[in-house]
């Protein structure tokens, strides 16, 4: 290298010795070439010294010697370089070499990866598909039956999972839904479907060996091919790298906590191939916002919202899974909860796991008032043989709680055999071996020969007032109420005015209308005087709803009607019956404004319009059987008598109303009759979130008027409120006018002899099918406000269609067979009606809605309906003419009805309703400045 560096310097010497030029040529030559280059330069050195310097022959023999030495030189310098260029080439080949051989290995590492981590991307894409279909039932999108059926759908598909598009994942829910009903069949999974409802997770948070037992035993079940998903509080400590395809969902899920419900974000993703959900609170957001897992005051508190918001998800995403797994006392809630709330609603297939690691007893232990945090009865569960402490009796044990209402326990202790404290409890349930493999414990968790009625002693086997009966009971009441309606209508009660021939002779009248000389007029509007007592009285329910139990102002509004009804009987005169029968209006109001709200809450979620179908068919039903019922008293005792004894039936449920509690809290209000949170029971001071709650509970009775007017403006803002009113007050004008007039009509057109046992015998049969009919109908095509207006419209269309063909008939059996079709679809709006009333509202304006419905439907449509038929009745003495003009009535309904359908409806009825009381506070101490001032 010092030879090739000196090179320059070299030729640099050779130039300033000579002015010819120096020129490399190819090495054969180089010898001859300097030769010549050489003997030109002497012979020119020579000519020059002779005539300018006279050199002598000694100085050109030294530079000649100079010359050759420079020669050699850099010959020798060449060779150099050719040497170490032939060298850098073959290291050059040697690294070219190298390479290929890098990327050959390189390539085949890659494909060894994808071919290790094909199982897990496949499970990626399991729970990524699944969790997108949660996305989709809460968002409205599909229902609950077409989530089922696309979980069973991915479930049985798999084992061909990675051909799905992965393109389309990146798309909205629409897209993948489509595709989703186009993936066909071709492998199957049959192991359980597991839900883990846990406090901890690894990777994500991890205090215990709870967070690797979660994550070990859901790999272990799904290698089994059990499905598996996770739900976790989303604590702001979480480490969310570790979570693929993090996403939330675009809607809110709202929980059932201290009296009201409250708004949860919901995130999906997918850790270690197995499917996790995180629950975050809106309202209580410090409940998990903190630095540790584990040990606050408020834990009980903490992680019974988290149960309680787990179990309302799992309900609204219509999730049906074989196992719900629960972990130590913090999730055992979970226990209870399901077997006194949710196990109707759509969970009946459930079985719950309890599995046991931590034993602090103290952390379990907390007052019975607790319970009601979570819409648990303290009064039924405070019991030895429930949640009531074995050693300490002032307290419930929630861990207990969740030994007594789980399937099966396992206790994962090395140096515990049982649980400190629940050695009793332990001994007469089922505690699982520890030494059982994960299949086993499923396995036996999941025997269907086993369920927690039989092995513990739930609430839902010895709690008389379930949901269903509670229903049961609202449904008689409607009975009854709309049993009046028909009593009043009857041919037998409402009897006949005096009539006169030709002659001059005259037949004594029958009934009330006889006994009191009343014109068709003032028949009429003895029939609407009822209203008057609605108009007056609902608004005032409704808003007496928001400070009084509910269920209280039943009884109270019951009360009322039962005197009324009295009343009537003893009635001897058009004006004293008038009255009487207005404050039948009075108790029929605090029904019919908070009845169905009750019901929307309880019915599980698959079947909430047929439990509403089943209490509206009461409408027809009471009205056909009051036909009977008032034509057959009428006819035999008197018609004073069948208020008297329809009084006496209601007087029942007047007591009843009194005594009982509803088995669920009215959505959207507080628990009016609970007590305030207690205090902690070791500084007897409250908690945060406890203060928070009673400042927000604190009674308040001013101002109840502009909050009123506030909520009156915010309904009458709803668009699919007013269209869907409109369409019912045209709708009922006609069912009043029916239902009233009906059977006389029949009389005058056909001389039906037993016209109220006909039209009686008729309306409760087509009422009933046409009822449930539609009811059911929309649960089967998701019932969405849209689909609901579709539904209005289309069988109101073909109703008043064979109604109308119906009265043109001359045949007596050709207009029952045609009007009994018509009836049919008449009827189907019964129930769709109302849940557009309830679901295009916020909660806390359910009753309100519905008062204000039920009030336009009636003073704008079948009270003036009876007068207006009447009096045309009167004017053209043709009961057919009288009956086809109302009949057409009905058309121009369906009209009303299909505007909604191109209406941009959305369901409210989940939305987070305003804090009244924390606005009339603000209008408090407006209304005290301005005293101070």
């Amino acid at each position: 290298m010092q030879a090739t560096a000196n090179i320059p310097a070299i030729w640099n010497l050779a130039l300033r010795g000579s002015s010819s030029k120096v020129q490399i040529v190819n090495p054969r030559h180089r010898k001859s070439h300097a030769l010549h280059c050489l003997r030109s330069e002497g012979h020119e050195e020579f000519d020059n010294s002779q005539d300018n310097l006279g050199l002598s022959s000694i100085t050109k023999e030294a530079k000649h010697k100079d010359i050759w030495n420079l020669f050699r030189e850099a010959q020798k310098n060449i060779l150099i370089l050719n040497k170490q260029r032939l060298t850098a080439v073959e290291e050059l080949e040697k690294l070219k070499n190298e390479k290929d051989e890098l990327l050959e290995r390189i390539n085949q590492l890659e494909a060894e990866s994808q071919i290790v981590n094909k199982k897990a991307d496949k499970s990626s894409l399991f729970w990524e598909l699944l969790l997108r279909i949660d996305s989709m039932v809460i968002n409205g999108l599909i229902n609950i039956e077409e989530a089922s059926s696309l979980r069973k759908l991915v479930k049985e598909h798999e084992a061909n999972i990675s051909e799905f598009p992965l393109d389309v994942l990146q798309q909205g829910d629409a897209d993948i839904l489509a595709e989703l009903r186009l993936f066909t069949n071709k492998g199957k999974r049959n192991g359980l479907h597991v839900i883990h409802i846990c406090t901890e997770m690894a990777p994500l948070v991890s205090v215990g060996p709870l967070a690797s037992y979660i994550t070990g035993l859901s790999s272990a079940l799904q290698g089994e091919g059990y499905m598996v998903e996770v739900i976790l509080p989303k604590y702001s400590t979480l480490d969310l790298d570790e979570i693929e395809g993090l996403r939330e969902i675009e809607a809110d899920a709202y929980s059932y906590f201290n009296g009201q419900l409250h708004a949860n974000r919901i995130w999906n993703g997918v850790v270690s191939g197995i499917g996790v959900t995180l629950i975050q609170p809106v309202y209580y957001s410090s409940m998990f916002s903190r630095d540790k897992v584990y040990g606050y005051q408020d834990d009980f508190d903490r992680f019974a919202y988290f149960s309680r918001a787990s179990l309302d998800y799992i309900a609204k995403s219509g999730k049906q899974p074989d196992v719900l797994h629960i972990h130590n006392w913090q999730t055992a809630i979970v226990g209870p909860l399901f077997w006194d709330v949710f196990v109707n609603q759509g969970l009946e297939g459930t079985r719950i796991l309890l599995t046991c690691q931590d034993f602090d007893k103290a952390s379990g232990l907390v007052p019975p008032e607790k319970l009601e945090l979570c819409g648990l009865d303290p009064a039924e569960l405070h019991r030895l043989d429930r949640l009531q402490d074995n050693n300490n009796p002032h307290f419930v044990n929630i861990l207990k709680g969740g030994v007594v209402y789980s399937n099966k326990v396992v206790i994962l202790s090395s140096s515990h055999s049982s649980i400190p404290g629940l050695e009793p409890t332990l001994a007469i349930h089922k505690v699982l071996k520890l030494n059982l493999t994960a299949k086993e414990i499923m396995t036996k968790v999941g025997q269907r020969d086993s369920p927690a009625k039989e092995e513990a002693p739930p609430a839902t086997k010895k709690r008389f007032l379930t949901p269903g009966r509670f229903v049961t009971i609202l449904c008689i009441i409607n009975l009854i109420n709309y049993v009046d309606r028909g009593v009043i209508a009857s041919n037998g009660v409402n009897g006949s005015s005096k009539t006169c021939d030709a002659k001059g002779v005259c037949s004594a009248g029958t009934g009330i209308q006889g006994e009191f000389n009343l014109t068709n007029f003032e028949d009429g509007l003895l029939s609407s005087a009822f209203m008057v007592g609605l108009l007056v009285a609902s608004p005032i329910f409704a808003g007496l709803s928001k400070r009084i139990n509910p269920f209280k102002l039943i009884g109270v509004g019951l009360t009322v009607w039962t005197i009324a009804a009295l009343g009537c009987g003893f009635s001897y005169n058009f004006w004293m019956i008038a009255v009487f029968r207005m404050f039948v209006g009075v108790g029929e109001a605090s029904f019919i404004s908070l009845a169905a709200p009750y019901i929307d809450d309880s019915a599980p979620v698959a079947r909430k319009n047929f439990w509403l179908g089943l209490f509206y068919m009461c409408i027809p039903a009471g009205v056909a059987l009051g036909y009977v019922f008032g034509g057959f008293i009428g006819n035999h005792l008197g018609w004073r008598w069948a208020f008297y004894i329809e009084a006496i039936a209601m007087a029942v449920f007047v007591v009843l109303s009194f005594c009982i509690k509803p088995p669920q809290q009215l959505k959207g209000f507080a628990d009016k009759d609970s007590k305030k949170p207690s205090t902690s029971s070791e500084t007897g001071a409250p908690t945060d979130a406890e203060a928070s709650q009673i400042k927000t509970k604190t009674p308040k009775s001013k101002n109840l008027v502009v909050l009123f007017g506030k909520d009156l403006k915010a309904l009458f803002s709803e668009k699919v409120f007013i269209v869907n009113v409109l369409g019912y007050i045209t709708y009922n004008f006609v069912i009043g006018a029916y239902s009233y007039w009906g059977p006389k009509a029949g009389f005058g057109i056909y001389k039906m002899k037993n016209a109220d046992m006909i039209f009686g015998g008729l309306t409760i049969i087509c009422g009933i099918i046409g009822t449930l009919g539609g009811s059911y109908v929309l649960d089967r095509i998701n019932a969405t406000l849209s689909n609901t207006f579709k539904l209005l419209a289309a069988s109101t269309l073909l109703g008043a269609a064979f109604c109308f063909t119906a009265f043109l008939m001359k045949n007596m059996y050709a207009f029952i067979g045609l009007f009994a079709v018509g009836e049919i679809l008449i009827f189907a709006p019964q129930a769709p009606v109302n849940f557009v009333c309830l679901h295009c509202v916020r909660p806390n304006l359910r009753p309100l809605s519905m008062a204000s419905s039920t009030v336009l439907i009636h003073i704008l449509g079948d009270v003036p309906s009876s007068p207006l038929y009447g009096k045309m009745q009167d004017h053209l003495k043709n009961w057919r003419t009288s009956t086809l003009i109302i009949t057409s009535i009905l058309f121009v309904a369906a009209i009303i009805w299909g505007i909604g359908i191109f209406m941009n409806s959305v369901d409210r009825s989940n939305e987070v309703s305003e804090d009244d009381e924390v606005e009339e506070e603000k209008l408090e101490s407006k209304a005290e400045n301005s005293t101070l001032v």
